[in-house]
């Protein structure tokens, strides 16, 4: 998609988000010693979130609802990370596009 759509098209967005949902996923076998990783990888569905997010702001606006669920993929996955301070904006950004619709 991205040599075909381009970088900021909103099928990419949804690509990176798709990667970002698989990235959260624990393995399908856990042993003992991948309990610690248990999660998945958080760190990358942030970064794939965040990318997401970047191109939804940009071809979508701030006000869409598939912007506010972005946002809200990148407070799951902080949370998880156990970063209750990282996306601050999270909260506020749903209640303000909840009074737009």
């Amino acid at each position: 998609e991205l040599e075909t759509l381009g970088a900021n098209h909103p099928a990419t967005a949804t690509t990176h988000s798709n990667i970002g949902s698989v990235l959260t996923q624990p393995p399908p076998i856990i042993t003992s010693a991948q309990c610690s990783k248990a999660m998945g990888d958080l760190q990358g569905a942030h970064a794939e979130f965040k990318k997401c997010l970047g191109i939804k702001l940009e071809t979508l606006g701030a006000n869409h609802p598939d912007t506010a669920t972005t946002h809200n993929n990148i407070g799951s996955v902080l949370e998880a990370m156990g970063d209750l301070q990282g996306h601050p904006a999270t909260a506020t950004t749903h209640s303000n596009i909840g009074s737009v619709l």
